[in-house]
């Protein structure tokens, strides 16, 4: 927009006919760049749903998934810190009903069933640095389900779930 500007400034020290001419030829060119932008992000960048640094991504696709997937009879164990924690503003906001602890601490072993509620299902989520745990959660409750979260951005997944039923 400077350079048009710039451009028609310019122009308006010239003659009455030079002007007459690079008026329409600026108003097309402004009109052109706003439906490039307009078709950007409208068509392009919306869809991916990207907003945000990638955290912001991980707790829009978390935060969803625990409300339309978990519900209140799930308890959350999140294996993202130190990059990112289960408060996360996003995550509580769209799923308020649903509980979830912070695993800050890697696991260097199976841990045992005290690590879960009991008459509660768990999900275990873990944040692709840290997947490496995620054999030893399945270890302490096999027979889980396993889900990846894809990556709007192509790359590795968002995050990792294994879920298990209440233990009784």
């Amino acid at each position: 927009a400077l350079a048009l500007a710039q451009l028609g400034r310019v122009v308006g020290l010239v003659s009455g006919a030079a002007r007459r001419m690079v008026q329409p030829a600026l108003a097309l060119a402004v009109l052109l760049l706003a439906i490039v932008s307009l078709r950007w992000y409208f068509v392009q960048y919306t869809p991916l749903l990207v907003y945000g640094n990638v955290n912001a991504v991980v707790a829009t696709a978390l935060g969803k998934y625990a409300h339309t997937e978990l519900g209140p009879n799930t308890h959350i164990y999140f294996f993202g810190p130190p990059r990112m924690f289960y408060g996360f503003g996003t995550i509580p906001y769209l799923a308020p009903q649903v509980s979830g602890t912070d695993i800050a601490e890697p696991l260097t072993q199976p841990p045992g069933p005290d690590m879960v509620l009991p008459n509660k299902g768990a999900a275990f989520v873990f944040l692709p640095e840290r997947r490496a745990e995620l054999s030893l959660v399945q270890q302490a409750f096999p027979g889980g389900t396993l889900m990846e979260m894809p990556s709007p951005l192509g790359t590795e997944p968002l995050f990792i779930v294994y879920r298990i039923n209440a233990l009784q």
